[in-house]
């Protein structure tokens, strides 16, 4: 695969046997290994960790599966899926990363409560192939202009032209 001339990593058998592992940081010793079967990351695969929990995005079929796990012992705690923006995989759409901030999970275009995976009544701004920066009460991204959502209010300030020096 590394010597292939895409470099991607496309053989089914690598979702096959999926584990979730937990180190300890100072011994590399196995804490826990707890097989997991999620869906299938053909577009793009991430975990993040955060108030904790641990959160596997898969994103595939115009859709993302956000799974999330116990921090502690590994067990999943829910799953949810929901589509793509435009149901369009172009320009990094589909690569949507979770950010975990303030018991909410960020992965646009929608914003789930970190404790039951409930999509909450807020969606993420449109915007371009950019990746995001959350804070507790914004995200930072790339719409056509560099933008600054407020995800309490909703309201959106925009800045330049996002793919070039900002004017004066």
């Amino acid at each position: 695969m590394k010597a292939g001339p895409s470099r991607r990593i496309s053989d089914p058998r690598l979702w096959d046997q999926q584990f979730l592992v937990t180190l300890d940081l100072n011994s590399g010793a196995l804490v826990w290994e707890r097989p997991i079967d999620t869906a299938n990351g053909t577009v793009a695969f991430y975990l993040a960790a955060g108030d904790g929990k641990l959160l596997i995005d898969a994103s595939a079929d115009e859709k993302f599966e956000i799974t999330a796990f116990d921090a502690v012992d590994g067990e999943q705690l829910w799953t949810q899926t929901f589509g793509w923006f435009e149901n369009k995989g172009d320009h990094g759409k589909a690569m949507s990363r979770p950010a975990i901030v303030g018991g909410r999970v960020f992965v646009r275009p929608k914003v789930l409560d970190l404790d039951n995976g409930e999509i909450l009544d807020i969606e993420m701004p449109k915007a371009k192939c950019g990746t995001y920066a959350a804070t507790t009460n914004a995200a930072h991204f790339r719409t056509t202009e560099i933008t600054l959502w407020n995800t309490l209010s909703g309201s959106a300030s925009k800045v330049g032209t996002g793919c070039g020096p900002i004017a004066g």
